[in-house]
């Protein structure tokens, strides 16, 4: 025979654990969204992207501009466009496949600065310059802007990528931006066509 007091104690204790499953899950969910865990999220990610760090053999060389090479240089900044265009024409004749400048060159520059830089990027034929996205705000409104390369280094067959990135809450960039136009994309293409 069936006994109706052992089926409602095992219907009971089985509501009793997925109200305190569902009340779990919930609390879970409620505490992803707390600072305290994102920090703990953040820093587990930091932390697993150090260990799980694979060295990689691609051939890639950064030159940058920092405060050693500012005083070797003794020029000032922002350096003239003669400068960039003899660093293009010298990393084009050592063989770059890419030439990615993460610098905007918005603004005129001195007489035929952005002429030989235009040259020197039309001989190269491999050239990715920044663009970026800006906010401007006014008494009445708030617009985004992109701010593009000279139309004539455009036009010389400079290719723009988007410099913009999204930091997460602690000002850290841990995902790459995925617009199809982001700077490291465009160089990605530009370097292996078959990534398009």
């Amino acid at each position: 025979m069936f006994d109706l007091g052992i089926a409602s104690r095992h219907i009971s204790r089985a509501a009793r654990e997925l109200a305190l499953a569902l009340l779990l899950t919930g609390a879970v969910i409620l505490a992803a969204h707390t600072p305290q865990f994102r920090a703990f999220e953040y820093k587990t990610f930091d932390l697993y992207q150090s260990l799980a760090r694979v060295p990689s053999n691609a051939p890639i060389v950064l030159v940058t501009i920092d405060e050693p090479s500012l005083a070797q240089l003794g020029l000032p900044y922002p350096f003239p466009r003669s400068l960039h265009a003899r660093l293009v024409d010298r990393l084009a004749r050592d063989g770059a496949r890419v030439i990615a400048f993460d610098i905007l060159f918005a603004d005129p520059a001195p007489a035929g600065e952005t002429e030989a830089l235009a040259a020197a990027i039309a001989r190269a034929r491999n050239v990715v310059l920044a663009k970026s996205r800006e906010q401007v705000d006014t008494a009445h409104s708030r617009q985004w802007m992109t701010v593009e390369p000279l139309p004539a280094l455009v036009a010389a067959g400079a290719r723009t990528g988007d410099i913009g990135v999204d930091p997460d809450a602690d000002f850290v960039v841990r995902l790459a931006p995925a617009a199809p136009d982001a700077f490291a994309r465009v160089v990605a293409r530009l370097a292996d066509p078959k990534l398009s």
